[in-house]
């Protein structure tokens, strides 16, 4: 996974449907680490094995909306 590749995911989980599913935690981690990507100057994905572990589950667990 890229950071712009990872960053329009996001923000497309985040207009669609599936905002009206998310757990509070999700909304939560998906603002964060939105925000986390958009002000890291560096072109890699800057994220914690941990973080990239549950961005990778919200992303399975709403693909439908993708």
């Amino acid at each position: 996974m890229t950071k712009p590749g990872a960053i329009i995911k996001i923000q497309l989980l985040q207009s669609s449907n599936a905002r009206d599913y998310f757990e509070s935690k999700e909304r939560l981690f998906l603002g964060t680490v939105l925000s986390k990507l958009q002000n890291s100057p560096l072109y890699e994905l800057n994220l914690s094995d941990e973080e990239k572990t549950m961005l990778k589950m919200i992303f399975d667990k709403y693909k439908k909306y993708l």
